[in-house]
């Protein structure tokens, strides 16, 4: 008995089930980035803060900077200089006990920071903002001091201020 080896597979259209399968995977590995922000340069004044925290101001004001930086988006500029302008109000910081050691001892704490952020452009047009961003961090006081847990959540805050208000560009 001969075999036919002439005879074709059936088909499903266009690509195989192999290639589908790769097409599906890929999709989902790869992100396009197709816009621009609408200014070169950005101004980041002095945190303004509610909490009464001295400490915040300046730590979240560099860690933003220190963020946009790293990004690469923008450059930064003096605020009266620049095309864009991110205001930063810290409205609350807490430290709260969040684990405790057999003796009834706080092991571990949480520290978490809100802030409300706008970016505008320089004729004072809101282009983004976020009223209410906040984020946490922990720290081990018998072996972190609180400033620690401090700057953790200060680089998170900026870390996510920064990914919010530049990625819909």
């Amino acid at each position: 008995m001969k075999i036919n080896e002439n005879k074709k597979k059936p088909s499903c259209g266009l690509m195989s089930w192999p290639g589908w399968l790769l097409l599906l995977g890929l999709s989902g590995c790869y992100s396009f980035h197709s816009g621009r922000l609408p200014f070169k340069t950005m101004g980041v004044p002095v945190a303004t803060n509610t909490t009464g925290d001295y400490r915040l101001p300046d730590l979240i004001t560099k860690s933003v900077m220190s963020a946009i930086t790293r990004d690469g988006s923008v450059k930064l500029a003096e605020p009266e200089k620049s095309e864009g302008i991110m205001a930063i109000e810290i409205k609350n910081y807490s430290r709260d006990p969040l684990k405790y050691s057999a003796q009834e001892v706080v092991s571990e704490y949480k520290i978490t920071i809100t802030a409300a952020v706008t970016v505008k452009n320089d004729q004072g047009k809101v282009l983004w903002e976020n009223l209410a961003l906040s984020v946490w961090s922990t720290y081990l006081p018998d072996q972190e001091e609180e400033s620690v847990g401090i700057g953790k959540a200060s680089d998170k805050l900026a870390e996510e201020i920064v990914r919010q208000a530049f990625e819909n560009w």
